[in-house]
């Protein structure tokens, strides 16, 4: 899975019958993990989460995730740590857009003379969530 032409063939061979959508430029190793922490007994654990195989792709524009994990049986339990693994991934890119990140964005797309409406859209909210931060940067 090393060769990012041929996840980029398999990946649309799966989801978009063939067609051209997943690009190999688009595709990025992850190797870094994530890392869980929970409490128990009143002590800290953690434990590093790592797929087999963790991609980064770029599909239009929008961040996708892609874990596979290699079995040797069927693990009825799999199914519930890749969705756990993929959350603590989505809650890492989340708080990767939020804070400073958003409004460089908004402050762009202001000086480039967008009007509110499309900043909004641009930027995933609505025009009352974008009024609100504003207001709480002024």
């Amino acid at each position: 899975m090393k060769d990012s032409r041929r996840f980029a063939d398999l990946l649309n061979a799966e989801w978009y019958q063939g067609k051209s959508v997943v690009l190999p430029e688009n595709i990025h190793e992850k190797t870094d993990g994530t890392f869980r922490i929970h409490k128990a007994s009143d002590k800290i654990h953690t434990a590093k989460i790592a797929g087999d195989v963790v991609k980064e792709i770029t599909v239009k524009g929008k961040p996708l995730w892609v874990i596979l994990e290699i079995q040797s049986d069927t693990h009825f339990a799999m199914p519930v740590r890749i969705f756990n693994e993929e959350g603590m991934q989505y809650q890492e890119h989340a708080g990767q857009r939020s804070g400073i990140h958003l409004m460089k964005q908004i402050y762009r797309l202001q000086t480039s003379g967008k009007d509110r409406r499309e900043i909004a859209r641009i930027c995933g909210l609505s025009e009352r969530q974008l009024d609100d931060i504003l207001k709480e940067e002024s």
